[in-house]
């Protein structure tokens, strides 16, 4: 995965990938491997160059043959493939809907402000759907936003709520809601996450604003955005290997030529 060393969009995709069980590396695509964290405008434009970012943005996910931009996009991919997306397409349409509300949610300003209309709706979910699947198997105590079993809104809503310090004061009298947060907290994959070096502080290491606004000036008003850099667009991490192999090769004929001229 490609992107600063701090949360910022790509928390979500770390927290899907852990959830899932997925173990993931992060690096700069089409770069030195031995950089963990994209950190300059250099690094960016050639990316943008490549083509691989479908609106110039990051993060960049690189997984099952497929560059991925979008966090959203990104987290609906790892969802559906790898067992958060519910077991029938009926679950995976109520899946959408929870995380969409949940997206809405996310956007108050400040996030407190949306807890009054928000939270309630949200324990009225989770009750409803602990009453309809009081007859199927389940963890002991578990509680999700649909089904019987961890799917995507679930992650969504830890993330939300993982930056509060204390999520039982901040989430007051909704008990479901507190309950569901500490289920997906304590899950193997988030827990191992939560506890490890991986995790970046809030929001991210010392210095990581400047590397983003150094990174992408155009977005914070610095210079003027590039124009677009690739007239191609390769959403496949094959297209992207082809591409790579045959600058090499012109490379390596330009530079044969010139040795003998």
């Amino acid at each position: 995965m490609t992107y600063w060393d701090g949360r910022g969009n790509a928390e979500i995709i770390r927290l899907a990938l852990a959830a899932s069980g997925t173990e993931w590396h992060e690096g700069v695509a089409l770069d030195d491997p031995r950089f963990k964290n994209i950190s300059s405008e250099e690094q960016m434009k050639q990316l943008m160059s490549a083509g691989v970012l479908a609106f110039d943005q990051l993060p960049l996910l690189e997984i099952d043959g497929l560059n991925l931009v979008q966090k959203m996009a990104t987290v609906r991919h790892i969802a559906r493939t790898r067992g958060l997306y519910g077991s029938t397409p009926a679950e995976a349409a109520r899946i959408d809907i929870a995380v969409e509300g949940l997206m809405d949610y996310r956007s108050s300003k400040p996030l407190k402000a949306g807890n009054g209309r928000y939270l309630p709706l949200f324990e009225r979910l989770v009750h409803a759907n602990r009453e309809s699947t009081a007859h199927m198997p389940c963890v002991e105590g578990a509680t999700y936003f649909v089904g019987n079993k961890m799917s995507i809104a679930d992650v969504v809503f830890f993330w939300i709520i993982s930056d509060k310090e204390d999520y039982e004061a901040y989430l007051g009298p909704h008990r479901l809601l507190k309950a569901l947060y500490a289920h997906v907290g304590a899950s193997d994959g988030i827990a191992t996450y939560m506890s490890s070096g991986r995790r970046y502080p809030r929001p991210g290491l010392e210095g990581y604003l400047d590397r983003v606004k150094s990174t992408i000036p155009w977005t914070h008003g610095l210079v003027e955005r590039p124009p677009m850099l690739s007239e191609s667009y390769h959403g496949t991490t094959s297209e992207v290997e082809v591409t790579a192999l045959a600058l090499l090769v012109c490379i390596a004929v330009t530079t044969t030529l010139a040795r003998h001229t």
